[in-house]
Order: structure tokens, then sequence, then C-alpha cells
């Protein structure tokens, strides 16, 4: 297996891969140029993993906060056809590294805690799960308003020991960032 860092030219095998993932034909390679165009993503990367045929496998988005700030995993996803291989575990370990060399002080991904083969995927790479949360959800007509979603709990996970050792944080994150925090 290789993984290694897209561009443009990999956006392709990145979206098939994303919506095979998520059973979703709503990523498409257009929407990935968006995305990569889009100012958040100056700190971001894509990463992607072939299997030994030369498969694309496994996909990742890894978004930087800055220097000695947590770094989000954002999706991961495993093609359907390749799940149970350890490519998921593989990726979101890629993932840590490639945040650590960002400069992210640590690596955190939110999954519902329902699903419990992500759980499971993300705790096999060394990600430590924090208390389940209760999910929030915006209401369309009221946008600025963020209420409980009772029916719907998640976990954050996070991976320690990922920041470089030349660029420490100056105070250990006691909490996920807010845009990954629920109630």
């Amino acid at each position: 297996m290789r993984i290694e860092l897209i561009g443009p030219e990999q956006a392709p095998a990145y979206t098939a891969v994303h919506r095979s993932s998520f059973g979703s034909p709503k990523f498409t390679d257009e929407r990935w140029q968006a995305m990569a165009a889009g100012l958040p993503y100056a700190d971001a990367r894509c990463l992607i993993a072939y299997d030994d045929q030369g498969n694309a496998v496994a996909e990742v988005t890894v978004w930087s906060a800055g220097l000695g700030k947590p770094g989000l995993l954002e999706p991961m996803g495993v093609h359907a056809e390749h799940r149970g291989r350890g490519y998921g575990k593989a990726i979101s370990v890629a993932a840590a590294a490639a945040l650590q060399g960002l400069g992210s002080s640590s690596a955190i991904v939110c999954t519902p805690s329902a699903n419990a083969a992500a759980v499971a995927t993300y705790t096999s790479a060394g990600f430590q799960p924090l208390p389940e949360r209760r999910d929030r959800s915006r209401d369309a007509s009221r946008p600025q308003q963020l209420r409980p979603n009772s029916s719907r709990k998640t976990i954050v996970l996070r991976l320690w020991g990922s920041a470089p050792t030349t660029h420490r944080p100056t105070r250990r994150i006691s909490r996920p960032p807010r845009w990954c925090r629920h109630s």
C-alpha cells in the first residue's frame, strides 16, 4: 500500500473513493476543485491510499487550525469494496502524520458514536475517545441558533503526541475547538 498527498490531477480518484465510502453521489470532481480553491484549504491536505494493485482504496482530508493548534481529520473514508483490510487505520495514521507536518498540536476526529466501525478504526490508529456528546443541529429558518439533537450522539477522538518537538503548544487543550464542540 502507498499513501500520497494529492493535487487536482488525482481528484477523480479521491472523489470516487469518497462517493463509495459514504454512498452518496454528491461529492463530484467539481466540488473537490471548489473545496481546494477555497481559503480554508490553504492549511488543509488531501491524502489517498492505493492498494498493491494500484486501486484507490481510502481517502482523508486534514484541516490544520495553525501552528500549535489541533488539526481535524474530516472526512475519512474507505471504498466500500475494500473495507476490513486496515486501510482506514493506515490512512488515519498518515493523516495524523500530515497534521504533525503542518505543526498541529494534536489530531482530532468527530464521528457519531453509533458508528462502531469508525470508532474502532480511529481507536486502532491510536486515537483516544473523549466523553460522548449530544449532537447539535441548526434549523434552516434560524441558522444562527443551535439546538440539541436528542437522537444522535457524537464522540470526539483525539491523538496526542503528534506535535513536532520544536513547536509545543503553550497550554494543553482540554476540550475540542469550537468548530467541533457538541453540547
